[in-house]
């Protein structure tokens, strides 16, 4: 390249600059460890994706921030945001030194760090385009992510990675699974466009959502297209690769006729599993179930520790093993009810936990299998 060509010089507030990054860092990937930056005129873009979620978010330059000269830079993601997070609430000047550095001034701070081409290393994010399909708050999927988010599977080859959306009857159906456990949850469609985009229901990876959240309650717009979906808003678009594999058929393993249950207040079970769990050794706990209370044990090399919570029961006593982990999860999703009913049949079949008051959902279930004694 000859030396008359010119190259990228910026000069942007660090407050800004670190929110730019921040928007966008959720979404970098192993494969793809880059922030592409696009410098225009007026406005400075940020990238960043791992092929199954990509973010894109928009600074316009304010007062004191200009662009002198655009381009486009690929950088490592760690190595920029250390070094924009340590830096003063100060002007920052980044310069293109090269094709493969770039200096970055603020004050008295000097700064070089490689770059990388965009061409060759970071892939094209084609953001859904058209007239958006729903228009509705940023915070659409956030209260069932919120609620069922903990049973999302870690497998990231299996559709159990990611939740289940399908629209029943002007409802928002969401459900997870990591083949242990299930939860599910819908509300009422929160938007007043129709449901016909969720009809036949789509898979969101759980990292997916999680940058969704990050929106507000304002404006988005959400488009899908192919094996694609994005919200944008407010100069922030997440773009979502839904699952092509089928969810697993989950409402076949909710059983529809439970002979024995129990009413107790959730934030006493809650706080009677942690006490047990906090010094217990094992994997697994029991409750016995039996004549109006439940007692949680678990053990350790010193011996067996127990303790008990008062409930309301119908039925047959019983002891069931479970893990706790799973147990705490949900019931601290369910916290906003002040009591939980839990059905059961026997010591092998599966737990169902319900809120009492249903909590201002439509339906809420928390499904867990029993572990072997």
């Amino acid at each position: 390249m000859s030396d008359t060509t010119t190259y990228i010089s910026a000069t942007l507030r660090q407050a800004n600059l670190r929110h730019l990054l921040e928007r966008t860092r959720g979404a970098v990937g192993r494969m793809y460890p880059y922030f592409r930056i696009d410098f225009y005129l007026a406005r400075v873009t940020c990238c960043a994706t791992d092929l199954r979620v990509g973010s894109v978010s928009e600074m316009n330059l304010r007062e004191g921030e200009s662009v002198k000269m655009g381009g486009t830079v690929c950088i490592s993601d760690k190595k920029l945001w250390s070094i924009i997070d340590a830096l003063p609430d100060k002007p920052v000047t980044l310069t293109e030194l090269d094709k493969n550095r770039l200096q970055i001034q603020c004050g008295t701070y000097v700064g070089i760090i490689a770059c990388v081409n965009h061409e060759e290393h970071f892939p094209d994010m084609i953001i859904p385009g058209g007239a958006p399909d729903i228009e509705c708050g940023g915070s659409f999927l956030n209260d069932i992510y919120t609620a069922i988010g903990h049973s999302i599977g870690s497998n990231e080859d299996s559709a159990t990675s990611g939740m289940f959306i399908r629209a029943e009857d002007s409802r928002l159906v969401g459900a997870a699974t990591d083949g242990h456990r299930l939860s599910v949850a819908a509300i009422s469609v929160p938007y007043d466009d129709d449901c016909e985009p969720f009809n036949n229901g789509v898979t969101i990876s759980g990292r997916a959502l999680g940058e969704i959240k990050k929106l507000s309650c304002g404006s988005s717009e959400v488009r899908f297209r192919e094996n694609r979906m994005s919200v944008e808003q407010n100069g922030i678009a997440i773009i979502a690769m839904l699952f092509e594999k089928e969810f697993p058929a989950y409402r076949r393993i909710i059983p529809t006729t439970h002979p024995h249950c129990l009413v107790v207040n959730t934030c006493g079970l809650i706080e009677i599993v942690e006490r047990v769990t906090v010094l217990s050794e094992t994997l697994g706990i029991t409750l016995e179930i039996h004549s109006g209370w439940i007692t949680v044990t678990g053990e350790n090399s010193a011996g067996i520790i127990s303790d008990q919570v008062e409930c309301e029961t119908t039925g047959e006593d019983v002891t069931i093993c479970i893990t706790p982990r799973y147990l705490l999860d949900s019931l601290r999703s369910l916290k906003s009810s002040e009591d939980v009913v839990i059905k059961y049949r026997d010591e092998k079949s599966a737990v169902l936990l319900i809120p009492a008051d249903h909590s201002g959902w439509d339906e809420r279930i928390e499904l867990i299998q029993p572990r072997s004694a």
